[in-house]
């Protein structure tokens, strides 16, 4: 656990919002991380992975606050 914090290697699966289409298309993608996610825009997420706007900018947020 100590590895986990020390090295935000928390995984896709912690954010509450990550459903189980936005978890497909991250794992295909070979996004397994939260800290992976926080490095993009709600834009690209939307873009890439087809996601809605308003859960984007969720995940992007949680992803944020997860590792910062």
């Amino acid at each position: 656990e100590d590895m986990i914090e020390s090295k935000n290697l928390y995984p896709v699966t912690v954010l509450i919002s990550v459903n189980r289409h936005a978890r497909e298309r991250f794992a295909a993608a070979g996004i397994l991380f939260a800290r992976d996610i926080a490095r993009f825009t709600v834009q690209d997420l939307e873009r890439r992975f087809q996601i809605q706007p308003s859960l984007a900018k969720r995940i992007v947020n949680e992803a944020a606050a997860l590792t910062n």
